[in-house]
């Protein structure tokens, strides 16, 4: 559990117009997502975007 004071301190820390999350390649397959190049890959389930 997190403590109070580092959760404040984060929203203090996140209070912003906009939020950049970025995440280098394979990040996504850890969580299930299909990466973009194997047989069950991303281009393989939306193939109008691999276009």
């Amino acid at each position: 559990m997190i403590p109070e004071i580092q959760l404040q301190r984060a929203v203090r820390l996140l209070q912003a117009d906009t939020l950049v999350i970025a995440a280098g390649a394979d990040m996504g397959v850890d969580s299930g997502l299909p990466d973009f190049r194997g047989d069950p890959g991303f281009w393989t389930h939306y193939p109008a975007l691999g276009r």
